[in-house]
């Protein structure tokens, strides 16, 4: 009776176990990035006209960058497979989120100082900022969820966002200093099949159960 209840112990442990682990590499990173608009950034054509707070993410696979890491600048870009801006209590979503490049600085350069910010794959428009210190320690060759603290300044140049029907585009020209930013880990939602599998086990181990009373 003991040796059943373990094996059916065992069982449960192993089905959630499956339901939970990732799959083998690194998780998906979103780049979490507020601050504040200036009054000349445009929504739909039209200028915000004062002071707007605003936060950005962008998601990207953390083991496909774009190209390989600049050592001469600490830097490496991944492109964004979702990107959305949240002005005013609304969220806008990119029509195009492959059309931008997550932008990461490690301290394996000479500046010594990290950044992150979202670049246009055309020209070199962007939306960056530079800080002091990434907790916990951050480095290009194995992303990892991370808060970056000790804004240095950041930077708005002009970067134009095309957002989905009906929200027309986001340009962004101007904005504050004073950035938070913060990598975090996407957690992956169970395939149908999985949950599907899942729900078939569970069922067995019910029925186990009930031969074991």
């Amino acid at each position: 009776m003991k040796t059943n209840l373990l094996k059916f112990t065992c069982g449960l442990a192993l089905l959630g176990a499956a339901l939970t682990a990732p799959a083998q590499g690194t998780l998906p990173l979103t780049l979490d990035y507020s601050g504040y608009f200036g009054p000349t950034t445009t929504l739909d054509g039209i200028p915000l006209g004062q002071v707007t707070a605003f936060s950005m993410t962008a998601t990207f696979d953390a083991d496909a960058p774009v190209n390989s890491i600049n050592t001469a600048t600490g830097s490496e870009t991944f492109s964004a497979s979702t990107l959305s801006f949240v002005i005013n209590s609304t969220t806008y979503t990119a029509s195009s989120p492959a059309s931008f490049d997550v932008w990461l600085v490690d301290l394996t350069a000479g500046y010594r100082i990290y950044a992150a910010g979202l670049y246009s794959t055309v020209g070199s428009a962007n939306i960056s900022s530079a800080f002091q210190n990434a907790t916990p320690t951050f480095q290009l060759d194995s992303p990892a969820p991370t808060t970056f603290s000790g804004s240095l300044g950041g930077i708005y140049n002009g970067l134009h966002v095309s957002l989905t029907e009906g929200n027309g585009d986001l340009v962004i020209h101007d904005g504050s200093e004073n950035v938070t930013a913060s990598l975090t880990a996407v957690t992956p939602t169970p395939e149908p099949s999985t949950l599907a599998l899942a729900g078939l086990g569970g069922l067995g181990m019910l029925w186990r159960l009930r031969r074991l009373k």
